[in-house]
């Protein structure tokens, strides 16, 4: 009789891991919904305002070959890439280079070495990399180093 009170417990518990709920996202990504099912066909003004193509400035300091993320931070008007080199690019709005984070990739204590992902932090104002191994490095957006925090193993899963 016991077991099949553990039994139940146990299946009523991963019944309850199983359920679905929709996603929350906090970004200011807007999502626009298009259901491809239905009969009626949608007239591209309907899903995007404008189409702009910004030239990136070229030279020996910026040339990109081929990138993994591509971000555009409204509220510094920068374009961030990040190659497949983990090095980042920053350009301006209208595509001017700005900096490069060739100089902060490397085997030393103010740098990083490989990057999972890059954003800006709006909050501290810098650049953040994390590592594969739960270290976020900051710079700001000359890529001058600011600090380098490890975040707590028990809390990542």
């Amino acid at each position: 009789m016991k077991i099949i009170r553990i039994a139940s417990l146990l299946l009523g518990l991963s019944l309850l891991a199983c359920t679905s709920k929709t996603a929350e996202y906090d970004s200011d990504v807007e999502f626009i919904q298009v259901h491809l099912n239905k009969s009626k066909s949608t007239m591209m003004e309907e899903i995007i305002e404008r189409i702009e193509l910004i030239p990136l400035e070229t030279n020996n300091d910026c040339l990109l070959h081929m990138y993994n993320k591509m971000a555009y931070y409204k509220e510094l008007g920068i374009y961030a890439i990040l190659d497949i080199n983990y090095d980042t690019y920053l350009f301006s709005d209208d595509g001017k280079y700005i900096s490069n984070s060739i100089a902060a990739r490397g085997p030393g204590p103010r740098q990083y070495q490989i990057v999972v992902d890059m954003l800006y932090n709006p909050y501290s104002k810098c650049m953040e990399f994390l590592d594969p191994y739960g270290t976020i490095y900051r710079y700001d957006t000359l890529f001058n180093f600011v600090e380098k925090i490890s975040l707590d193993q028990t809390y990542l899963i």
